[in-house]
Parts: C-alpha cells; structure tokens; sequence
C-alpha cells in the first residue's frame, strides 16, 4: 500500500523505544523519521515491551505519529524461562528472543497483508530479526535488505561452539538470500568480502551511524566552556577488557606525579559507566580519586547537551572491536569539541576521527602514549589552538542524509527484484570458511 503516494517498507527491529540500553535504537528510530522525506513510508515490526531488560517512555514521542508500530510476542529466555537463575541454553539459539521468530512472522504477513510493503528492511543485532525477515521476504516474493549494525562471527565469537555454528549458518543465508546487504564500517564489509569471497557484493553498502541535528536544537543552548577549567567526559559504559579506563587513569597520574595538573582544574566524568564502583576503585588505586567524576544515565538531549558543554571528549575502543564505531562518536563529532581516541590504529573510531581533522589519539593500552596525547591536548586548550572536527566532514554523518541514502538502496531492491536461489551465488559447504 502506498501512503501519500510512497512505497511502504517493513521494517524488522528488536531495538525499539520505550527500549533502554542500546545506542542501536537510534539507527532504527532516526530512519523512521527520515525515510519519509526521501519517499518511503516505513511499518515497524518490533517486539512485545516484556521482552526488554530495561525500559523508559523517553523516546516514544520520537516515533513519528504516522508511522504504523507493531508489536509481537517475545520472551527473553534468560528472565522469562529461567528457574533459580538458569535457563535452558537450546532455549536461547541462536538468541535469547527466539520465541519472537514464529509470533514475528505471523504479525509480519498480516501487516504485508494489509499494507503491501514494497521491501523488508531488518537490522542485526538481533539475529532472530534477520531469520524473521528472511522469512517473510522468501514467504511474499520481496526484496530484503540486511543491516549489520555489527558482524554476526569471529573466530571467538559469540561464545559456545554450537552457538556460533548457528550464527556462521543463519550469517551465510542472510548474505546468501538478501537483495542488499548493509554495513556500518569499511572494515566489516571487508570482512564479509573476505569471508564470502563466492558471493556477488556488488550491492552490499556501506552506511555509517550518525547524529541527529533535531536531537542538538532539543539539548538547547550549551554553556560556554570555561577556559579555566578542563573538563574530559567519556559518555557510555566502560568494561574491564576492552575499554578499560585503567591506563588512562594510570597517564592521569603521571601527569599528577610530574606536578602537570598542579593549579589546575582538572577532571574527567564518566557519564553512565556501568560498574561505578568499578571506576572509583581504579581511579583510587592510581591515585587520582581527586580528579575523577561519574555520573548515572541522564536524557539524551542532557547527554548530548554535556558533550557540548566538556572541554574535550573521550572514545575508547578495545582492539578486539576495532571493527566497530561507538554510535557516540558521530554525536562527539557534532557537539564540535576535541575527542581524544583511544584505540589501536587500525581501529574505525581512529581512521574516522583522523578523517575529521582531530590529531589527539593513543593506543588504549598505553599510558605513556596516552599522557603524550593528553599533554598535547592541555597545551593546545592552554593556547586556545585545540583541534575541532572538519564541519563538513562532520556533515556528511547527519541522520537526515543517512536515511536519503537507504530510501537509495531500498529504490534499488526494489528495481532490481527479490533474489532468486542461486543468484547471489552458492556454496555447498557455507560453514566451510572459518575466516
């Protein structure tokens, strides 16, 4: 069914408001509003509130009125079906919402039924979203696109070998039966080429996160950022591997050690960290309780309103997802301040703040590059010459353009046709490349 004149695409989410905990979301919601400006008029597919850990009515006034919302039957094994703590793993494959696939599809047909979609759009993870896409498109003959929001495998991951043997096979159908495959980084979709080398890739696309203009005119005006004070904020959660704020705290010592923060204002907050008990034993252990602040979750338009208002910011990034972009950075690029990267150099997050014209970056596991970075850093907003992002490279990551360029993709689905067996290729053992 056409709405004003507009194709409708079915669109396949776990991440959905009044959801709580995932950046993802935002992928899905910002879409929502924005594929309309660009001819499409998107139906969302998403699951019953009781299959969320956490959720919050902040964001549901986000969701455009004129966007039709399902909502499906789901459990989440690991609360619903779980005695004494436990539950049963075969229950939980490939994912915890399982249960959502069968309730999924029924929801799905009727609302093909009703509204006549012209494509099916669903975003990884979670990866029974895909297995219900993949059925409804097979089931009503239309176009799939596929969004990796991250990739399904690695050589470790996820855990459990019969888990990941699931997630290599459903990974491999969705690659092998979508029209249009979608990535959030260069790096992932060249992990795909590499590991599906018999797969034609000509429509598989690239399609960064972003920010939001309309989420920085809600935050409203920032205060001035004083120049007597130096304020870091890292914003989002932090774990032990992997963005461990260990070194960093151990460089802040030897900054204190070296007398470089005496007569200084100085401090970092880590906004929403998870484990704040975790953050505070670290920073005290290094010696630098003083200068460490943290912070529960607040609202997003406050989150984005403290990025405005800090002197520089902080994005770590742990080398085993140097694939991966935290959804934060396109925001950080926004708010128009300094961003210190913590991550390898191989790492997405530091090829695409290097792209922004920002130079403050150290491995994470280093100290000594880390307090090289942040020396460079105090001397620069001492001087009032520190590094800001490139404008018009910050440009290129608003949510409005980034819906433009799937309404292209969908458009091309949608010429070219649902898949057929066999046309993007096949092989007889797809669980073969263990790439």
């Amino acid at each position: 069914m056409r709405s004003n004149g507009k194709p409708s695409v079915l669109m396949v989410a776990y991440h959905f408001p009044p959801f709580v905990g995932s950046s993802g979301l935002h992928r899905t919601l910002k879409f929502c509003r924005y594929l309309r400006d660009h001819g499409w008029q998107p139906v969302v597919l998403t699951v019953e509130p009781r299959a969320y850990v956490k959720t919050s009515g902040c964001g549901l006034e986000e969701v455009p009125p004129d966007v039709p919302v399902y909502r499906s039957f789901c459990l989440d094994t690991a609360r619903h079906l779980a005695l004494l703590g436990r539950h049963p793993g075969m229950l939980a494959l490939p994912d915890r919402w399982v249960s959502w696939w069968p309730s999924g599809v029924r929801k799905g047909l009727q609302i093909i039924e009703e509204y006549q979609p012209a494509a099916v759009w669903s975003t990884y993870p979670v990866a029974t979203a895909h297995l219900i896409a993949r059925t409804l498109s097979r089931a009503a003959g239309l176009p799939w696109v596929a969004d990796f929001r991250d990739w399904m495998t690695d050589a470790d991951y996820p855990a459990g070998h019969l888990k990941r043997f699931l997630y290599r096979l459903i990974e491999h159908l969705v690659l092998h039966d979508s029209d249009s495959a979608v990535f959030t980084t260069e790096s992932s979709r060249q992990l795909y080429r590499d590991r599906y080398p018999h797969l034609d890739d000509s429509s598989w696309f690239l399609l960064p996160n972003g920010y939001d203009e309309a989420d920085f005119r809600a935050a409203g005006p920032a205060a001035p950022v004083p120049r007597e004070s130096v304020r870091l904020l890292h914003s989002g959660y932090l774990y032990p591997e992997e963005r461990n704020p260990g070194p960093l705290l151990e460089a802040v010592a030897e900054l204190k050690r070296h007398g470089e923060l005496d007569g200084k204002d100085f401090s970092i907050m880590f906004r929403a960290p998870g484990d704040e008990g975790f953050i505070r034993r670290v920073a005290e252990r290094h010696g630098v309780g003083d200068h460490v602040r943290t912070g529960s979750t607040v609202t997003h338009a406050e989150a984005v309103r403290e990025m405005q208002e800090a002197s520089a910011l902080l994005l770590m990034q742990g080398s085993r997802f140097e694939r991966q972009i935290p959804a934060k950075a396109y925001e950080y690029l926004r708010a128009g301040r300094p961003v210190v990267t913590l991550a390898s150099s191989a790492s997405e997050s530091r090829r695409l703040m290097e792209g922004a014209g920002i130079p403050y970056y150290a491995d994470l596991e280093s100290p000594a590059e880390i307090a090289g970075q942040l020396r460079r850093l105090l001397t620069d907003l001492d001087a009032g010459t520190e590094r800001r992002p490139d404008p018009p490279v910050v440009t290129r990551y608003d949510r409005w353009h980034q819906a433009g360029r799937l309404a292209e993709i969908l458009d091309g689905a949608v010429r070219t046709g649902p898949s057929t067996a066999g046309r993007r290729g096949f092989s007889p053992d797809p669980l073969n490349n263990r790439a």
